[in-house]
C-alpha cells in the first residue's frame, strides 16, 4: 500500500501522503494534504486484490457519497486510481476526522452528548435511508467525529442502494454476510433472510446502549443504561424495541426513533416532576417566621425621649405595627399610649416623654414590657394565618397540577396504540 511520500493525483488535484490510520476489510484509510496543505482522508483498496462485487460496491459507495450531500454523511471530494509496481489502487478523497465514535466511548460520553451524537447519527440514516440506501454496517468505528465534535457516518461500502442509487448495479447473494458480527443484526446472521434499514435500527440500537454502558449487548442481561445513568434510564425501552430479534418488531423508521424518545423523556420527566410535586406537599413548614418577643436590655433618655435598646427588633414592618396599634386593655398613661413608640436606629425604640417625672418613666416601661409579648403572639397569629393559607393554595395548586400531568400520560398512553 501506499508509503509516506507517496505522491496520488486525480485530475484536478494531487494529495501526499502522511502515514496509514486505519486498515479494514473496506480499505485501507491514509492521511494526505494537497499542495496547500489542508489536510484530507484518503480510503483506497487494491485492485488486484479485490472481488469485482467488491470494487463495484467501492464504485457505488463513491457516487452516493459525492452526489448526496448532508452533514451527517461523510462526503466524498474527489476520487482518482494510483498504479505502481506494486500498487493497483482506486481511491476516493474525503475530509479528515480525528476521532471516531469508538475512541469517544472508550474515554467516556456526558448523558448529553451521547444523546446529541444519536441524533446526529438518525439524521443521518434517515436520509440515507429515504434515499434507498441500507448501510448495514452500523458500528463506532464507521461513525468519525469532525473538529467541532459532530458525528459523521462513513463506510458505504457495503451498503444495499435501490436501483436508482445504484451506480453500477450490484446484486448481493442473500448468503452474504455483510456487517460487522458483534453489531449484525439477527438476519444478517443467517442465510436466507431479507436486510433492509432494520438492520441499521438494529446496530443503532445497540451503540445508544453502548455509548451508556461502555459494554455491547449480548444476551438477555446485558448491562441497561438505568444501571448506570438513572437520569436517562427512560432510554432503556427504545433500545430494547431497536433490538428486538423480529425485525418487523423494531421501530421503524428512522425518524420514529426521534418522537419515541422525546415522548419517553416527557414520561421521565413528568414521573420525576410528579414524584417532586408529592414531596412538596409536606415541604410548608407554618411556623415559619414565627419569632420570640423582644425584651428591653437597656434603657436611657436622650433629647426628651425615652430610649429603650432591645435585644433584637424584628426586621418585618408589620411586627411595628401590631405593637403601636395593639389593644392592650388600656394599660397604658394617657398621652403615652403605643402608638407613639417609633424606631430609632438598630435595636432602638423610643417614645417621646418630655417634661415626664421618674415614677412615669418607670411606668412607661413597665407597660411596654408587657406590650412588647402581646403584641409578639398577635404578630405570630398573622403569621400563622399566612403560612396557612399559602399552604392551602400551595397544596391545591399542586393537586391540580398532579391532576393535570396524570391526565396527559393518560392521554399519551391512548396515543400510543395509533404509532
Amino acid at each position: 500500500m501506499l508509503k509516506k511520500g507517496t505522491i496520488v493525483k486525480t485530475i484536478s488535484n494531487e494529495y501526499v501522503v502522511q502515514n496509514q490510520v486505519n486498515q479494514g476489510g473496506n480499505g485501507a484509510i491514509f492521511k494526505v494534504n494537497d499542495d496547500s496543505s489542508t489536510v484530507y482522508a484518503l480510503k483506497a483498496i487494491d485492485r488486484t486484490k479485490t472481488s469485482k462485487e467488491k470494487l463495484k460496491r467501492f464504485h457505488n459507495e463513491i457516487a452516493f457519497c459525492s452526489n448526496n450531500h448532508h452533514p451527517c454523511i461523510v462526503s466524498v471530494l474527489d476520487s482518482g486510481t494510483y498504479t505502481s509496481d506494486s500498487d493497483d489502487l482506486v481511491f476516493y478523497i474525503m475530509p479528515y476526522y480525528p476521532n471516531t465514535l469508538r475512541d469517544l466511548i472508550n474515554t467516556g460520553i456526558s448523558g448529553d452528548r451521547a444523546l446529541v451524537l444519536f441524533s446526529e447519527i438518525a439524521e443521518g440514516l434517515k436520509f440515507a435511508h429515504q434515499k434507498g440506501v441500507w448501510h448495514r454496517d452500523i458500528k463506532p468505528e464507521n461513525i468519525l467525529i469532525d473538529e467541532q465534535g459532530h458525528a459523521v457516518i462513513a463506510d458505504f461500502g457495503i451498503a444495499h442502494f435501490c436501483e436508482e442509487e445504484l451506480a453500477t448495479f450490484v446484486e448481493t447473494a442473500k448468503h452474504d454476510r455483510l456487517a460487522n458480527f458483534q453489531y449484525a443484526a439477527p438476519e444478517q446472521r443467517n442465510r436466507g433472510q431479507t436486510v433492509d434499514g432494520r438492520a441499521d435500527i438494529f446496530s443503532l440500537g445497540l451503540i445508544l446502549n453502548e455509548m451508556f454502558t461502555r459494554t455491547i449487548i449480548s444476551g438477555v442481561n446485558y448491562q441497561t443504561i438505568a444501571n448506570v445513568n438513572g437520569k436517562y434510564a427512560y432510554l432503556d425501552e427504545i433500545v430494547s424495541r431497536m433490538i428486538c430479534q423480529n425485525p418487523q418488531d423494531r421501530v421503524f423508521p428512522v425518524e420514529k426513533i426521534a418522537f419515541e424518545i422525546l415522548a419517553l423523556q416527557k414520561e421521565a420527566e413528568n414521573a420525576q416532576k410528579l414524584r417532586e410535586l408529592a414531596a412538596e406537599q409536606s415541604n410548608i413548614d407554618l411556623k415559619s417566621g414565627i419569632i420570640e418577643a423582644p425584651k428591653i436590655i437597656n434603657v436611657g433618655y436622650d433629647s426628651g425621649r425615652l430610649i429603650m435598646h432591645l435585644d433584637v427588633f424584628p426586621d418585618d414592618p408589620a411586627w411595628l405595627d401590631c405593637l403601636r396599634f395593639g389593644t392592650y386593655m388600656r394599660s397604658y398613661i394617657p398621652g403615652y399610649d403605643p402608638r407613639h413608640l417609633e424606631k430609632m436606629g438598630n435595636n432602638i425604640l423610643a417614645m417621646i416623654v418630655r417634661n415626664a417625672d421618674t415614677n412615669t418613666m418607670k411606668q412607661i416601661l413597665g407597660h411596654v414590657k408587657t406590650w412588647l409579648p402581646a403584641a409578639t403572639t398577635e404578630y405570630n397569629k398573622q403569621i400563622l394565618r399566612r403560612n396557612q393559607q399559602e399552604k392551602e393554595a400551595e397544596d391545591s395548586r399542586i393537586r391540580e397540577e398532579i391532576k393535570r400531568m396524570k391526565k396527559e400520560n393518560e392521554i399519551r398512553e391512548a396515543l400510543k396504540a395509533f404509532n
